[in-house]
């Protein structure tokens, strides 16, 4: 009896052992298709992650391009203000430099006007003394002519009263 009892616990010990393993076995398999899912998704998100990584390197790299090309433009672009700025302080100093001539030529020729203006104002008034001086020389010349007249007709009479 006791060895029926000892066979019955040992067999309700196979069989919860077996239950026991069975149940390790479906915890097991349901662990590993857990573990292979997990595997799978940190693979895939590994994968991500490098594709990430590259195309975060590409972007850089076209940043660091642009970055470039904008530097450059910029430099192009303030070389080319400098060249204005250069080419509008000559043409500063020329419009000056012009401009002192101008005014120098105009000086000139004011004081050429000047002297000019002086000049026939003298020659204006020399012609009015010699205008003057030349009545003066004809009233004379005419009194005389008179005078003349007056003495040739005087003496004609004269002569008249001779013959």
């Amino acid at each position: 009896k006791e060895l029926n009892k000892i066979k019955g616990d040992m067999y309700e010990m196979g069989v919860l052992r077996d239950t026991e393993h069975a149940d390790l076995k479906k915890k097991n398999d349901e662990l590993w298709e857990q573990n292979s899912a997990l595997v799978a998704d940190a693979e895939k998100r590994k994968n991500e992650a490098e594709k990430e990584k590259h195309e975060l390197a590409e972007v850089k790299s076209e940043l660091a391009s642009l970055h470039d090309k904008f530097i450059l433009m910029e430099t192009g672009k303030a070389k080319e203000l400098n060249k204005i700025k250069g080419d509008m302080y000559e043409m500063g100093v020329l419009r000056d430099t012009e401009h002192a001539d101008l005014k120098k030529k105009n000086d000139e020729l004011w004081e050429q006007n000047s002297a000019l203006v002086a000049d026939a104002e003298k020659r204006k008034n020399e012609a009015e003394k010699e205008k003057h001086e030349l009545a003066e020389v004809k009233s004379e010349l005419a009194s005389l002519h008179d005078k003349f007249i007056l003495m040739e007709t005087g003496k004609a009479k004269e002569l008249n009263k001779i013959k």
